[in-house]
């Protein structure tokens, strides 16, 4: 699942500021990958089930003049939301407001995102507790959310 937030310019460079809209995602993300994807702390690595990370929930940080409604990708750079809850935590403004900074050091750009997605070297590897997939499913397909399922079967 991406988030997607957009940058806000502030004194010659670009920073995304705590809200709540981004509390609440923070708190949604941790729930969902805890019910249905932290089991993965318990699973045997194999040669086809490693992950440099399990972890399927990112941010998509976009830079204004890039939001377009087209079919075109939007340019940004994503986060996973571990990381980005660390650099929230880290980085504080002038009046100690938590924001993410344009200048963290780790961020994945579309290019870099897709091809470890598609290669499986990121995201999810089997779910917990599948009703509860089914149900957060449909409740994301309610509330008019866009989602991609993958599977993948061995023969």
């Amino acid at each position: 699942m991406v988030q997607y937030k957009t940058w806000k310019q502030e004194s010659g460079t670009y920073i995304y500021r705590y809200n709540d809209g981004y509390e609440k995602q923070i708190i949604s993300m941790k729930a969902a990958d805890k019910i249905l994807f932290r089991q993965h702390i318990f699973m045997k690595n194999t040669v086809n089930s490693y992950r440099i990370d399990p972890n399927p929930f990112y941010f998509k940080i976009c830079y204004p003049e890039n939001i377009s409604y087209n079919q075109q990708m939007i340019g940004g750079l994503y986060l996973p939301y571990l990381y980005a809850q660390i650099c929230m935590n880290e980085c504080l403004g002038k009046y100690r407001g938590k924001l993410i900074r344009e200048d963290i050091p780790y961020r994945l750009n579309n290019t870099l995102f897709i091809e470890l997605v598609k290669s499986g070297l990121i995201g999810s590897r089997g779910v917990k507790n599948l009703s509860e997939l089914h149900e957060l499913i449909d409740k994301l397909l309610e509330s008019g959310h866009r989602i991609t399922i993958a599977e993948h079967y061995e023969y």
